[in-house]
């Protein structure tokens, strides 16, 4: 094919080029060719930026992340998992403390007794991270925007992951972020996460280690009952809500009951502690208000913040919560709470108690725990020491025993416990301390009587109902309960 050089191109468009022709060579003394190259190259300069939006407007998706949203922590978890630092320069480190974005980041091997806190690297703020998933290249990017003020303070800074890809449609992004969150709730699985203004996570302790499983069933029921029916709520115009109160003894297991609850629902479990001198009345309706539905309110020792009407402290009391009765009561129940989430309060004392928190729609259920009857010492030495010998080696002095020499042992054991005289903690300490059966049942004898000897010697004091244990049958107040029809009252 001919070259077509700046001259020919002009006189197929009819353009009068002579004049300008002799004016480049009279007196500039340039080749037309040269100057006509310039002058195209500004004409395609000039379109450069429009064809660029064009296809990014029509060829390229993006999905866009927002800093505080729970979403939010997962993407980042899941990114540091890809080691980023084989990818990009620009990396972003952080401690981790409390919650581990990534529990399998921390100190070699060899500095793990100097129990540093874990670290996790991330793409830096402004950098990009490229990644493959199934088939699409997807980029990675943090970036800050400005949050909006209120006109009295000062909008503040967030942070925003945004992913894109090349594709006329979201949805390789969207696939990616539905595998991470697969990821993280399939590691979830075994782990309840605890919140105390910031989340931590636990193992879960499993509701088959609970030995009282006539009142596990019922709470069970309960609540899969109410998370079942939020349509049944919504019709009758009933706040989404549902209180449970587990009253008893120091040491009956209220709070690790309420953890194994969240463990079985996989329910976040959120603890606030009343006493605390960070939260206060506006913090803890602000705390409510945000919970997520089928979530779990955990108050424990609710009495000991001595929320009583006149908002005065009892003259024993050394300490004044910053919590006030009508505060508590109004994030409990108040307009601005959420919905949705189960509120579980525990206690030592009932009677300390205002009727207001006991009222029927702030306590549907009251649960009491009391000390371990016979039945139950037995069925935890049959547990805990299954548990233990199941690990013993074959050649040592106390080989492992059978599940039946264990339940022979138990029934043994469980003839010198005092019925509902000790709590589940205390026998359980006992037992843990004696990893062979045999002598938990040889010191069994011996630990009572010391016991016993103890609380011969202490000042007598009322029982925490003011009751003993034998006088106290577990009472159940039930409302909205699905099982009972839609408003039914009664014990």
């Amino acid at each position: 094919m001919a070259q077509i050089n700046a001259t020919q191109l002009l006189e197929m468009l009819a353009f009068p080029w002579h004049p300008f022709q002799a004016l480049f060579l009279d007196k500039l003394g340039r080749d037309m060719n040269a100057i006509m190259g310039l002058f195209f190259l500004f004409i395609v300069s000039g379109y450069y930026g429009r064809v660029f939006n064009f296809i990014e407007k029509h060829f390229w998706s993006s999905v866009s992340v927002d800093q505080g949203d729970d979403l939010y922590d997962q993407v980042m978890s899941w990114i540091s998992e890809q080691k980023p630092e084989k990818h990009s320069k620009t990396l972003s480190v952080r401690t981790v403390l409390g919650k581990d974005w990534n529990l399998d980041i921390g100190p070699e091997e060899e500095h793990r007794h100097l129990r540093m806190p874990a670290i996790q690297v991330t793409p830096a703020i402004g950098s990009t991270f490229y990644l493959r998933h199934k088939g699409h290249r997807i980029s990675f990017r943090r970036d800050t925007i400005a949050g909006k003020g209120d006109g009295m303070k000062a909008a503040a800074e967030k942070e925003v992951i945004t992913l894109r890809c090349f594709s006329t449609s979201p949805q390789p992004c969207r696939d990616l972020i539905d595998h991470i969150r697969l990821v993280h709730y399939t590691q979830c699985a075994t782990m309840t996460t605890t919140t105390i203004r910031k989340p931590s996570e636990f193992y879960n302790r499993r509701l088959s280690t609970w030995t009282n499983s006539g009142q596990k069933e019922c709470i069970i029921k309960d609540m899969e009952d109410y998370l079942n029916s939020s349509d049944m709520y919504t019709a009758s115009g009933v706040p989404y809500r549902r209180g449970y109160l587990f009253h008893g003894p120091p040491g009956t297991g209220k709070t690790s009951f309420a953890s194994a609850l969240a463990g079985h629902l996989k329910a976040d479990i959120h603890k606030v502690n009343l006493n605390s001198s960070e939260v206060d009345d506006e913090l803890l309706i602000d705390l409510v208000a945000n919970l997520r539905k089928g979530s779990i309110l955990l108050i424990e020792d609710i009495d000991s913040a001595g929320l009583t009407r006149d908002d005065t402290p009892d003259s024993n009391d050394n300490f004044k919560s910053r919590i006030t009765l009508a505060g508590f009561l109004n994030a409990i129940d108040g307009i601005a709470s959420s919905q949705g989430h189960i509120l579980i309060m525990t206690t030592n004392c009932r009677s300390k108690l205002d009727d207001a928190i006991l009222r029927p729609g702030r306590v549907d259920i009251e649960e009491y725990f009391g000390n371990a009857s016979k039945d139950t010492a037995k069925n935890m030495f049959i547990r805990m020491c299954s548990s233990l010998t199941a690990k013993t080696p074959a050649n040592t002095l106390h080989p492992a025993k059978s599940i039946e020499e264990v339940r022979d042992l138990a029934m043994k054991f469980a003839e010198h416990i005092d019925d509902k005289k000790f709590s589940p903690a205390q026998i359980q300490g006992f037992l843990l301390q004696r990893r062979d059966p045999e002598k938990a049942c040889a010191d069994i004898s011996d630990w009572v009587k010391a016991e016993n000897a103890k609380l011969e010697n202490m000042v007598g004091e009322p029982s925490a109902e003011g009751l003993s244990d034998n006088q106290i049958q577990v009472s159940r107040r039930f409302g909205m309960a699905t099982s009972g029809g839609l408003f039914s009252w009664g014990t």
